[in-house]
């Protein structure tokens, strides 16, 4: 038996939703609560409203969080991590040593895609060039005995 957080009554644990991220396994508030709640949000609109009007309230705080997200998912490293590799290589793309201060973009996590290791930060421009080199050496040094034919 639990106690539900909303209408304080006791139930089975049958009346609550799972919840992996609670100690308990369990939400606080018993599904006839929690279906309560959802009902009185009524309308998408409303819920839509709410949503938009939430993310401008907290739009840093949630970029950062979405960020920090996405360079752990798809890079396995940590912002302190990026912000490392950036005061490592003087704020410059790893291959062309610019500086893209100026650059909404910024600069790209490079990666290995064979194997997952993070090689650096480039710019937008050295960044899909080696996309588009397929990431090859062979063909990046045919390109580069290409261009010194000049």
């Amino acid at each position: 038996m639990r106690r539900c957080s909303k209408c304080k009554t006791e139930k089975p644990e049958s009346g609550f939703y799972a919840d992996k991220w609670q100690a308990s396994g369990f939400r606080s508030s018993c599904k006839e609560c929690d279906s309560n709640y959802r009902s009185s949000l009524v309308t998408r609109q409303n819920r839509t409203a709410y949503t938009r009007k939430y993310y401008k309230k907290n739009a840093a705080r949630l970029k950062a969080a979405q960020r920090a997200w996405r360079l752990k998912r798809e890079f396995g490293i940590t912002v302190d991590d990026w912000d490392q590799m950036l005061n490592d290589q003087n704020g410059e793309c790893k291959i062309c040593q610019a500086k893209h201060e100026n650059d909404p973009r910024g600069l790209f996590v490079d990666h290995c895609h064979e194997t997952g290791v993070v090689r650096g930060l480039l710019c937008f421009q050295c960044n899909t060039g080696i996309g588009h080199l397929q990431h090859s050496i062979i063909i990046l040094e045919s390109a580069k005995k290409y261009l010194s034919a000049c």
